[in-house]
């Protein structure tokens, strides 16, 4: 909705008339009506001790611990027109400010190679101006919205009302190739997996590149880079959403930029921004920079930025709430935001509640906060009506958009979770980047989020966080524990291990290599093996080289890794399977029995048999399925044998010595007493079913659990099932998962199940 319509569908009162239940209401007969109201009133008068703490949690403009405050650039007009060719010689660019220093996305560190970009804008068009430095610039792809990402390129993130719904997405390569998106909703909210609206080409635009070096030749030494474009405003009043087109002085929107460089060896994949936002993810608007237009013209004195309303949601009330603190379904609920402000005295502040689901009806979609000072949180004084349908699964997660206007007509916004009454999963932690790995130690849960490594206690309440500034690597992705106690993080720069209270690099100077770790598994001994591409390496006491390329280790992918109880070490990938032990080693295939030369999983019963899935190659006269090693030699289970399907992506043993088999498509196989049983995968499924409803297995032990009440748990890529020895019980972002997409499940040191998916840590409440 653009300016020239903010208030078209609101009543004289600035409230919500075109919502059907309010239509209904103000349409029926008066002693029906009253009824309504009377309902109302009561919900409305209900004491304070009614309120929960929060309903969810917001993601707005609250400051974070050990990143800078969100930079500010002041847009001014150009007086003369841009020749939008590549070359950055227009006179409007030899004036414009450049943003402050370009940084690592996540950490904070300082880039490699000098990096700014400007802006500038007139009548027509909203002008972006890049500067990289590069000694290796290279690209491959020539046709419009291919990934330019996964290679080298610049990069904006523009949301003009700050909202985090419907920001744009723009991205330009060194041959000129554009990517540009839609994206509907934030990163990481539950719901359909589709969230980008791909076939948007924002037109009219003008693009142009220039490169001083080679973009085809990579054996040469270049020089730098630059990129201009010019967004119409004919095209951004496209996207959905509060602002004006072109906007008015002083108006602010949110805009980030990305660049990345993608060199050769020794040095990593970079994402250098501006700004910093603290871990490895773009799609976080409320980090993006705050960018005011300014009708001052370039070659005039620099305007200052002018402060205006920094307005975030800190909490959200419910009245009345459940005992678990959703929205009981078909009852009238209150939601009553409370507004912070990080900026000068926001007067007359309003705010409106929409939500996409359409489950929700919104009643009253208007709440009035009157004036909200600086540095002050404070409660609404009236707040949103809603009702849930009655059809509403338990648990079910909801996302209201809160958009704040400030007296001056400058809007910005933000969102909360809340979610149907009855929901088990209590969420004790959240992060933009969800939770992917967990494990427990002692009295200590540990679990990475993407760029960095957390340790809750027993309750979930956090007791440390680390980043690479503390020692582990960059964009860690494994954990593990050692039979000394350790903890140990290793992803695709470098391996750390947890001693004492600190964490220490172990790669170069002790001998490791220094990226490309793939696995990790604890030995009986006490030692850890770890394995790349290109080698398998055991520290104990110090680093030992095991085996390399050079001595025909060639998995390609490591999928995982076992040692087992006799020490032995399985190593399985895209390429046969590697086995190295007191007994040397070997490189298995189907030409030894095995089911498969592609191996995707490998596990150990408590019996010591070794068991891998394996999927179709195509050639193999053995393709796919499940083997056992009982000591001897290999035994093979195929769907003529009773597996579901011959594509294996997951294998797992329980205690009771049953193994389970994951399939590709969410389907199951459980091998006891000699016999297969099978479950189809029951897509997009929650609640009671007859199968899983969790979509395909993670691979790895991460996503399988058996608990101490003998309960199976599953881990797939849309969310998490149990298996009582009957029935199976699965959970998505519908019934009860926060974010969705589960990601790990432990058993935490009270016996409580944990689990991490794609927003938060929760623990069943049962």
């Amino acid at each position: 909705m653009k300016a020239e319509s903010f208030d078209r569908c609101s009543g004289s009162d600035g409230h919500r008339l075109d919502v059907p239940w309010v239509q209904a209401l103000l349409l029926c007969e008066p002693e029906a009506r009253g009824r309504f109201l009377a309902l109302v009133a009561a919900v409305l008068i209900l004491p304070s001790w009614w309120w929960p703490s929060g309903a969810g949690a917001a993601v707005g403009d609250a400051p974070v611990p050990g990143l800078p405050e969100i930079p500010t650039y002041v847009v001014q007009r150009t007086p003369w027109p841009i020749v939008v060719d590549g070359h950055l010689d227009d006179e409007a660019w030899a004036l414009a400010q450049r943003t402050s220093a370009w940084r690592w996305l996540d950490t904070n560190e300082a880039p490699r190679w000098y990096t700014y970009g400007q802006m500038a804008w007139d009548d027509d068009y909203l002008y972006f101006a890049f500067y990289a430095q590069d000694p290796d610039i290279w690209s491959t792809l020539q046709i419009r919205d291919e990934p330019v990402f996964v290679e080298e390129d610049f990069e904006i993130f523009l949301d003009p009302d700050g909202d985090e719904f419907n920001y744009y997405e723009w991205q330009i390569n060194p041959l000129g190739t554009v990517y540009d998106v839609i994206w509907t909703r934030p990163a990481q909210t539950p719901g359909p997996r589709t969230r980008g609206q791909h076939s948007f080409d924002l037109a009219p635009m003008l693009t142009g590149v220039r490169v001083q070096g080679t973009v085809w030749q990579r054996d040469d030494t270049d020089t730098c880079w630059t990129a201009e474009v010019a967004l119409s405003w004919s095209g951004l009043a496209q996207i959905p959403g509060r602002f004006r087109t072109p906007p008015e002085h002083g108006d602010v929107w949110r805009i980030g930029f990305s660049r990345v460089e993608s060199p050769r060896p020794p040095f990593w994949q970079a994402d250098w921004t501006w700004p910093v936002h603290g871990e490895y993810n773009m799609h976080i608007g409320q980090r993006d920079a705050y960018v005011q237009f300014s009708e001052t013209v370039l070659g005039a004195d620099l305007p200052t930025y002018e402060p205006v309303p920094r307005l975030y949601l800190a909490e959200v009330g419910l009245e009345p709430r459940a005992p678990d603190g959703g929205i009981p379904p078909g009852r009238v609920v209150r939601v009553v935001p409370r507004v912070g402000n990080r900026g000068p005295t926001g007067t007359l502040v309003e705010a409106r509640l929409s939500c996409p689901d359409s489950l929700v009806i919104v009643l009253d979609s208007m709440a009035n906060l009157g004036s909200v000072g600086a540095g002050i949180e404070r409660w609404a004084e009236d707040g949103f009506l809603v009702r849930l349908s009655r059809a509403a699964e338990p648990g079910r997660n909801l996302v209201f958009q809160v958009g704040l206007r400030d007296a001056g007509g400058r809007w910005t916004g933000d969102y909360f979770f809340a979610f149907a009454a009855g929901r088990p999963w209590r969420t004790v932690f959240q992060v933009h980047e969800g939770v992917q790995r967990l494990l427990v130690q002692g009295d200590n849960i540990w679990g990475i989020s993407r760029s960095n490594i957390w340790r809750w206690d027993s309750q979930g309440a956090v007791r440390g966080f680390f980043q690479p500034d503390d020692g582990i690597p960059r964009h860690a992705s494994l954990l593990a524990l050692d039979g000394r106690g350790r903890i140990w993080t290793a992803g695709e720069r470098g391996v750390a291990v947890f001693a004492g209270d600190s964490w220490h690099e172990l790669t170069g100077e002790q001998g490791l290599p220094t990226r490309d770790f793939q696995a990790l598994g604890a030995g009986p001994d006490g030692s850890m093996w770890l394995a790349t591409p290109t080698g398998l390496f055991r520290y104990g006491a110090w680093a030992e080289t095991i085996w390399t390329t050079a001595a025909g280790f060639a998995p390609g992918t490591v999928h995982d890794l076992l040692v087992d109880v006799s020490g032995r070490v399985w190593v399985a990938g895209d390429s046969l399977l590697y086995r190295v032990g007191s007994d040397g080693r070997q490189v298995l295939g189907a030409k030894n029995g095995l089911p498969s030369d592609r191996l995707r999983a490998v596990a150990e019963d408590p019996d010591g048999r070794v068991w891998v899935g394996g999927v179709r190659t195509g050639g193999a006269h053995r393709d796919g399925g499940v083997g056992c090693w009982d000591g001897s030699s290999w035994q093979v289970w195929r769907r003529v044998d009773g597996l579901l399907r011959d594509e294996v992506t997951a294998v797992f043993a329980d205690r009771q010595g049953r193994i389970w088999a994951g399939h590709p498509d969410g389907g199951l196989s459980m091998y006891e007493n000699g016999t297969w049983d099978c479950w189809e995968g029951v897509g997009g499924g929650q609640g009671w079913g007859e199968g899983p409803g969790c979509g395909p297995c993670v691979p790895g032990h991460r996503g399988f659990l058996h608990d101490d009440m003998g309960r199976v748990w599953i881990v797939g890529r849309e969310g998490l099932s149990r298996y009582d020895g009957r029935r199976w019980y699965t959970w998505t972002w519908q019934n009860g998962l926060f974010g969705g997409d589960a990601a790990a499940v432990v058993q935490g040191p009270d016996g409580r199940v944990f689990v991490g998916d794609a927003r938060s840590l929760s623990v069943l409440e049962e």
